[in-house]
């Protein structure tokens, strides 16, 4: 059947815009039950009719699909048995329409009917296999009123699989009179996606009753409060403001509009504890933007500390490391803050520049509609011998917790066999996996050191879960096979003394599971005992599986932590979409803990010996914190009490940044 046989435009073939609908407008609203068929037979001839009697179809809720966990009808029978799903419902209307827009998020393929004749197609050509399409956004097709009718009409749709034995599915439709600008949200969407978000952190969220706010009752309040209709970036805002409440420090709001129209300052931030100082970044390096002022005062005559409290906000309840870090990093979009702030919006920005001596200095700036670029660290090189007497200083630099770089690090161990003391430097590790942790610790054990617990964790319960939702950690029950009974007697000892700081809610969480270091590793055969000083150097933007890495080498002998507290972040990610206002939500299904019992999400791992980079670190001139290490390396070396073997010193508590 041709698509102009029925009226259809041709823009049919692709959706004609991304949209967020308005309530108002809805003859089939996103997430509206549906009646469904969802078998490996078929739905019977006449399926997509008016008349056609579906009373024994199942009925459930848009979106249909598995394997994304972004559905709310799961269809966990699907994978391998059949490759299409078929919808029906009924809907009124007032009059006869024009025309009519649906509102799809699919993958893979779908035709859809509109009383029993084909209305609208993707994805599908006669005499081809289906194409493979990601339900990674919210489209809108138009489709022509010709054959609809005053009264009851019927929607009908098809969704299809590009193959039987594909990994995912999605099929969410959603039906309503007029097109409406992508940047407008309705109230009743919003409330929408609010019931749905309070759902989804109920079923998930591990860290939900482990802070003072009663997360669950502030949306309610929100969701009071909404207006008839928002620009979708607002409440996105509030989203933000609202997951921040959680003390969850993998907790995130996105959405792929965020940037639409986005306002940044023309150059980078570099965090010290002289100031925030202006850098640009250029080919040879990050140079400040003025040498004689590096730091920034004030942005539009509003006081830095101002901008950063606005911006905290969005980020309240994590650790006082990572709320400041996210804070700076915020400020670099201004468009978001000046509305928050009550500032005008302009082509320029003032900035007030500060000199070490106390001298400011106001400048103008054109505005970017680029990101400047985020920076993590001082420049670091890679990794080498430095120079040293008896035998020089190893120095091993682990950008990311990557099982990729598993070879290069067992080779760099090689290398540093016959070094006098080591150092790892993770400053700038925005995390990975912790198998980089159980790679490398075996090298510091001697054959003969017991295990060691390096985490405590357990899982919220949600229905979509598996039992070995931590495996890929991995991180396990103390009833489980992985264990040896020497270290099964080492996980009972710990447990003895595990004082959580906070309690997960019986019932809502699994058993504990345990994470063990030790010389039983995929290496320990050939990995060698290095028996002398090891320094690992740290900075806040340490997150996730860094975290992870640095309390592993707090429990280790022989070693010393220097730098400055991790970001405070441990949990397993799983995201969800908001359907109506196409927000991707992040919360950690897993609470983690450290085995003193302190939690990460809210502490971080705390140092040793607190040091921190000067400004003109991050211009490669010098590294405070790499000369700090030094220092402690060859104190410890000419100390007859740093003999590796003696009992390790946990890390320091964080120390509160300024």
């Amino acid at each position: 059947m041709q698509f102009a046989a029925i009226g259809l435009s041709a823009a049919l073939a692709a959706p004609i815009a991304q949209a967020a609908p308005a309530q108002g407008i809805f003859l089939v609203p996103l997430g509206a039950q549906w009646r469904y068929h969802a078998s490996a037979s078929g739905p019977g001839s006449g399926w997509e009719q008016l008349g056609f009697d579906d009373a024994r179809w199942r009925i459930g809720a848009a979106g249909f699909g598995y394997g994304d966990d972004d559905d709310a009808t799961i269809l966990d029978d699907m994978e391998g048995r059949y490759a299409s799903v078929y919808l029906r419902r009924e809907f009124e209307l007032p009059s006869v329409v024009d025309k009519l827009y649906l509102y799809m998020r699919y993958d893979d393929a779908f035709e859809l009917y509109l009383n029993g004749r084909l209305a609208a197609r993707a994805g599908l050509r006669r005499g081809h296999p289906p194409e493979s399409h990601e339900a990674d956004q919210l489209e809108v097709f138009e489709l022509s009123g010709e054959h609809l009718v005053a009264g009851l009409n019927l929607l009908a749709v098809r969704g299809v699989n590009a193959s039987v034995d594909s990994s995912d599915f999605s099929l969410h439709p959603g039906l309503a009179l007029t097109f409406v600008p992508t940047h407008i949200l309705a109230g009743e969407s919003a409330r929408r996606d609010l019931a749905y978000l309070r759902e989804r952190l109920i079923a998930q969220s591990s860290y939900l009753e482990s802070g003072e706010h009663d997360v669950l009752a502030t949306i309610e309040a929100v969701s009071g409060r909404l207006p008839e209709a928002m620009l979708r970036i607002d409440f996105l805002r509030a989203v933000r403001q609202i997951i921040a409440l959680i003390g969850d420090g993998h907790a995130s709001a996105s959405a792929a509009y965020e940037d639409d129209g986005a306002v940044y300052l023309p150059f980078s931030l570099a965090d010290t504890p002289q100031g925030v100082a202006a850098l640009r970044a250029g080919k040879r390096g990050h140079a400040f933007v003025d040498p004689d002022f590096p730091f920034i005062a004030a942005i539009d005559d509003v006081p830095l500390d101002r901008w950063l409290e606005m911006a905290r906000r969005y980020h309240a309840y994590i650790s006082p490391q990572l709320n400041r870090r996210r804070a700076v990093r915020s400020i670099r979009r201004i468009d978001k803050l000046r509305d928050d702030l009550g500032l005008a919006a302009s082509d320029r920005v003032s900035v007030t520049l500060a000199a070490p001596s106390g001298e400011f200095l106001t400048r103008s700036f054109p505005v970017s509609d680029q990101r400047p670029a985020s920076i993590r660290s001082v420049p670091l090189g890679g990794s080498r011998i430095l120079p040293g007497n008896g035998g020089g200083i190893g120095y091993l630099v682990i950008r990311e917790m990557e099982i990729d770089l598993l070879p290069e690090i067992h080779a760099f161990m090689d290398q540093a066999r016959h070094t006098r003391s080591l150092i790892i430097d993770v400053r700038g590790n925005g995390g990975g996996r912790l198998q980089v942790l159980l790679a490398l610790a075996p090298y510091f054990f001697p054959p003969d050191a017991r295990p060691v617990v390096a985490n405590i964790a357990a899982y919220r319960l949600a229905p979509h879960f598996k039992p070995d939702h931590l495996a890929h950690r991995p991180t396990f029950r103390l009833a489980d096979a992985e264990w040896t009974g020497g270290e099964r007697e080492v996980i009972k000892q710990a447990l003895a003394r595990f004082q959580p700081l906070w309690i997960p809610p019986p019932g809502k969480f699994s058993a504990w599971h345990f994470m063990l270091i030790n010389r039983q590793s995929d290496r320990a055969a050939q990995a060698y005992h290095y028996d002398r000083p090891v320094a690992v150097l740290a900075n806040e933007h340490g997150f996730s599986a860094t975290d992870g890495f640095l309390n592993g080498f707090c429990e280790i002998p022989g070693t010393m932590l220097i730098g400055q507290p991790s970001s405070g972040a441990s949990g397993r990610t799983k995201y969800f979409l908001l359907p109506e206002s196409e927000i991707e939500v992040g919360l950690s299904s897993m609470a983690s803990f450290r085995p003193n019992g302190q939690t990460f999400d809210g502490f971080g791992v705390g140092m040793d010996y607190y040091a921190a980079p000067r400004p003109e670190d991050f211009l490669g001139q010098s590294d405070a914190v790499l000369a700090k290490a030094l220092e402690l390396l060859e104190r410890r070396a000419q100390s007859a009490r740093a003999a590796v073997g003696h009992e390790r010193r946990p890390c320091r508590e964080p120390m509160e940044p300024r």
